[in-house]
């Protein structure tokens, strides 16, 4: 999703056809920007039908370190990892207990993959961290929506909700077959 688009891809876009998404036991070709190791998202890649979707918002947060969600069934890929201690804005402590990723689809926009999203159960929504994004993604404000720029296009918007926030809304996307299993614990650092 945040890397460069070949002229191809760019051609399918003008098709009104998104880009594809993996699908159960799959996994996604695309790849994190290199300029940002901290960049956990991608274009998702070859789309499979069986998945499930549902609505989602994610809330845009410019102090969340990861990709945050409290929704397990939302994980395309996920392990369970060793507990991290989460402080939040509130100064109270959530733990994160799993990472994956999730498939989600902006309205109007492709399909993207979020990676490394920490499983937190205790979190009142799913947050989208504007720290991970590449250095050559611009997140600008509008009076009543958020856009996200690269190479003078416009790839994601969000809608203001509240003096200070932002959501994107779209589909989610996940595994109908792999809903509830995990792989084995793994730290994290």
């Amino acid at each position: 999703w945040w890397k460069e688009k070949s002229a191809a891809e760019k051609a399918e876009k003008g098709k009104g056809k998104g880009p594809e998404v993996s699908g159960p036991g799959g996994s996604s070709s695309g790849s994190s920007s290199s300029s940002n190791p901290r960049s956990y998202m991608t274009t998702a890649k070859s789309f499979k039908p069986e998945t499930n979707t549902t609505k989602g918002e994610l809330v845009v947060d410019t102090g969340a370190s990861n990709h945050m969600s409290n929704q397990r069934h939302w994980f395309s890929t996920f392990s369970d990892i060793v507990p991290i201690a989460i402080e939040t804005s509130n100064n109270s402590v959530v733990y994160a207990i799993g990472i994956g990723s999730i498939l989600f689809k902006p309205d109007r926009y492709p399909i993207i993959e979020l990676t490394n999203v920490y499983y937190i159960p205790d979190l009142s929504c799913t947050l989208f961290s504007l720290s991970t994004l590449p250095e050559d993604v611009m997140f600008q404000v509008q009076k009543n929506m958020c856009s996200f720029i690269r190479n003078n296009e416009v790839e994601m918007v969000g809608n203001r909700e509240s003096n200070c926030l932002f959501l994107l809304q779209g589909d989610v996307h996940f595994p109908i077959q792999t809903a509830f299993t995990s792989k084995s614990v793994v730290p994290v650092n």
